[in-house]
C-alpha cells in the first residue's frame, strides 16, 4: 500500500481510531501486537489478488508523554576542559544538562581567581562535583577519580575536551617543533584521554560513553596547526583502540567529534585562526562555521542511547567543510582547469 493510503491511529489501551487518508473516514479498530487496522465497510478495499494481505503502516500517537530522543536523565557526566563561556566544553556541558544529565566539572587549577570564574560560569548547570585537576599530574588524576568514586559511586559519561601546545609550536615550520613541546602537546592532548579512560574503567556503569574533541588537522595539513595535528591524529587513533577495549569489557562506547574552527581561548593560540575561520565560511557547503551549541548537541547525541550502535567513530560538525576537495574562489565556483 502506498504512503497515500496509510492510516493515522490514535490509541488508548488497545482501543484505537484510525483515519484512512484516501476515504477521509474515521473508524474504530483494535490494535494489538503487530500494529494493523481492520478495514471498515466505509473504506475502499485495497486492490490485490484474493487472500493477499497488505501491510498497513500505522503511526501510533499515545497520550502519554514520550521521552526525548536524547535522554540523559539519571546519568552522571564528568566534563573536562571548561575555561570560559566560549569553551566548546561549556557548550557540551550545557547540552548534557538540557538532556537531563547530572554534571561534574574537572578544571585546571590555575589560581583562585580562575577557579572563582569557572565556578560562577557553571553555576546554572548545578554541578554536584567540582574538582581541580592538572592532567600532567598522576596524583591529580587519581584524586579526581577517587573523589568521583566517593561522591558518585560510578560514572556514566566522560567528556574529554583537553588540548594544549606551546604557542611557539603552533606557527612556522613544523620541523622546528621542540622535543619538550612535542611531549607536552601529546601528553596533554592525547595521553590524557588514555589515562582518564584507564582510571575510569572501575567506575564506568553499563552503557557508559566517552566523547573527545578533535579537528580536521588530524588528517589534513592545516597551516600552523603543526604539532597539534599530530596530537589530534594520535587522539583519533586512541578513540579506536579504546573503543575496541572498553566495548567488549564494559559495553562502553568511545567516539570523537571533529568540530570546525571556533573562536575559543585555546584556538586563539593558533597562528592565523581568523583566516581558518574565514576559509570555512567561504568554502563549507553551509557557508558558515559552527557554534558551541551545535557541537554540544552532537556530543550529547553520541553520549546518549540514541547513538547506542556507534563507537570508535569521528563525527564531523564543520558545516560540511571536510567533504570539499577544492576551494571556492571569488566567483563562487570551485577552482578548476582544462578538462581532460
Amino acid at each position: 500500500m502506498s504512503p497515500a493510503t496509510s492510516f493515522v491511529v490514535h490509541s488508548t489501551l488497545g482501543n484505537a481510531k484510525a483515519y484512512h487518508r484516501v476515504s477521509g473516514c474515521w473508524s474504530s479498530a483494535w490494535v494489538s501486537g503487530t500494529p494493523r487496522a481492520r478495514h471498515s465497510a466505509r473504506w475502499p478495499r485495497p486492490r490485490g489478488r484474493i487472500g493477499h494481505r497488505l501491510s498497513v503502516p500505522l503511526r501510533l500517537q499515545s497520550n502519554e508523554a514520550r521521552s526525548p530522543l536524547v535522554d540523559l536523565r539519571g546519568k552522571q557526566a564528568l566534563v573536562t576542559g571548561i575555561a570560559n563561556q566560549r569553551s566548546i566544553a561549556f557548550g557540551v556541558a550545557q547540552a548534557l544538562k538540557q538532556a537531563g544529565a547530572e554534571i561534574g566539572v574537572a578544571y585546571l587549577p590555575i589560581n583562585e581567581r580562575a577557579e572563582s570564574k569557572i565556578a560562577k560560569l557553571v553555576e546554572p548547570l548545578s554541578p554536584t562535583l567540582m574538582v581541580p585537576c592538572d592532567v600532567q599530574s598522576r596524583a591529580n588524576m587519581e584524586a579526581l577519580f577517587d573523589t568521583m568514586r566517593q561522591k558518585w559511586g560510578g560514572l556514566d559519561i566522560l567528556v574529554h575536551c583537553l588540548a594544549f601546545a606551546d604557542r611557539g609550536d603552533l606557527e612556522g615550520d613544523f620541523s622546528k617543533t621542540s622535543r619538550d613541546g612535542f611531549h607536552l602537546a601529546l601528553g596533554v592532548s592525547t595521553y590524557s584521554l588514555i589515562e582518564m579512560c584507564g582510571l575510569a574503567k572501575p567506575l564506568f556503569r553499563k552503557n557508559g560513553s566517552v566523547v573527545t574533541l578533535t579537528y580536521l588537522g588530524a588528517e589534513r595539513v592545516v597551516p600552523n596547526y603543526n604539532v597539534m595535528g599530530v596530537a589530534k591524529a594520535g587522539l583519533e587513533c586512541s578513540v579506536r583502540y579504546l573503543a575496541s577495549e572498553l566495548g567488549p569489557q564494559l559495553g562502553v562506547r568511545v567516539n570523537g567529534v571533529s568540530a570546525g574552527p571556533i573562536r575559543t581561548l585555546a584556538s586563539s593560540a593558533i597562528g592565523g585562526i581568523t583566516t581558518m575561520i574565514r576559509n570555512v565560511e567561504m568554502n563549507a557547503p553551509l557557508r558558515r562555521t559552527v557554534t558551541q551549541e551545535e557541537v554540544g548537541k552532537t556530543a550529547a547525541f553520541l553520549l546518549s542511547e540514541a547513538a547506542s550502535g556507534i563507537t570508535g567513530q569521528v563525527l564531523y560538525v564543520d558545516s560540511g567543510y571536510a567533504i570539499m576537495g577544492s576551494p571556492v574562489f571569488g566567483d563562487g565556483a570551485p577552482g578548476g582547469g582544462a578538462g581532460g
